[in-house]
């Protein structure tokens, strides 16, 4: 691979990420403490492919996709996570791996709080908790943290089991929102 095509995935790995990490949302005041996790999680039942249904719209769409994410149980307690990334017009897919631990791993019962580690210059971790799943349609996730004295970075990402779900689980994903978040601040993903 050249050095060019090398330094063109570094970027969009980077700014995939930061989506995730930084937020793309600052809203007023501080990170809602209302907002369920999901409790008696079941990684096992978790693991496996979801389909990026929706997202906080970026700035980095055109550098490609991140549409996917494969989640996988290890035995040691974390939880190895697989993105792949769509690049525009057919270029091809790039895939970053990375891992979770749990928040707080023996908690009783197990709660949907994880820590993503994210590997850049300086390894750190940032909050993905689930709101809610069924394990088998839909997993809304969000992320939350202070920007400042009077605002936070506030983002859902909503993941499906299939490409397009159906109209159940469409209804079920909306009274989340409506409940938790703003839905104009999120765009459909192109699977």
């Amino acid at each position: 691979m050249g050095d060019m095509v090398k330094s063109f995935v570094r970027a969009l790995i980077l700014l995939c990420s930061l989506s995730a990490v930084w937020g793309i949302w600052v809203v007023p005041g501080q990170c809602p403490t209302d907002r369920p996790v999901e409790k008696n999680f079941n990684i096992t039942k978790y693991a496996g492919l979801w389909y990026e249904y929706l997202r906080p719209d970026d700035n980095y769409a055109f550098l490609g996709d991140c549409n996917t994410i494969f989640y996988t149980a290890h035995p040691n307690g974390t939880i190895g996570i697989r993105t792949f990334r769509q690049f525009p017009q057919n270029l091809g897919y790039e895939v970053d791996e990375t891992f979770a631990v749990f928040t707080e791993p023996q908690q009783s019962p197990l709660e949907g709080r994880w820590n993503i580690s994210y590997r850049w210059n300086e390894p750190f971790f940032a909050n993905h908790w689930i709101l809610e799943t069924d394990y088998d349609n839909y997993s809304v996730t969000y992320f939350c943290r202070k920007a400042s004295p009077d605002t936070s970075f506030d983002d859902f990402f909503i993941y499906t089991r299939k490409p397009s779900p159906d109209l159940n689980t469409k209804s079920i994903i909306d009274k989340l929102l409506h409940r938790y978040y703003k839905r104009e601040y999120l765009f459909k993903q192109e699977q």
